[in-house]
């Protein structure tokens, strides 16, 4: 009879003799360990400069995924977004995803979600960012323009008298 955890010449454990499969399960989850797999929900998104935009990540990794990280490219130039970035929320082993709080016209431009395990990295679709200097214009600089032309006015108003 074979002791307990004797493996066969391919390396699995006989379990037409033995219940106690711990080797054989070792070797079977073997085959499912993999880099991580790496999906985002959409790959493209519009933002209003201003606005907050949440470029969702989705992650299944076994071994269980360490660390995540996504990929800006602009004009050929590629940075680096890590959890702690400067005006940015999320890339964490919990929540991969990224939110740019708030979104400005640089920040358009494809972007890239990353996530590691011990066995490799894994990468998502490119996503697309994009968003309109016509918007900031009216959502930023409007409001000081009409301010301004109000007090031209007023001023106007009160020079001529009327």
């Amino acid at each position: 009879m074979r002791h307990e955890h004797e493996l066969d010449h391919e390396g699995r454990c006989d379990t037409s003799t033995n219940w106690n499969t711990r080797w054989g399960y070792v070797k079977s989850m073997n085959q499912y360990m993999r880099p991580p797999v790496v999906d985002v929900a959409s790959t493209r998104y519009s933002v209003k400069p201003g606005d907050d935009i949440t470029m969702s990540c989705f992650v299944m990794s076994i071994p269980p995924h360490t660390n995540v990280y996504w990929v800006k490219n602009s004009s050929g130039s590629n940075v680096v977004l890590n959890h702690g970035t400067t005006g940015t929320i999320g890339m964490t082993v919990h929540n991969p995803s990224l939110t740019l709080k708030p979104a400005f016209p640089i920040d358009s431009g494809l972007y890239s979600c990353f996530a590691l395990n011990v066995i490799g990295t894994g990468a998502s679709r490119t996503v697309s960012l994009t968003g309109s200097h016509h918007a900031l214009i009216t959502k930023i600089l409007a409001p000081i323009l009409s301010t301004m032309f109000a007090a031209l006015g007023a001023a106007f108003l009160k020079l001529y008298g009327i």
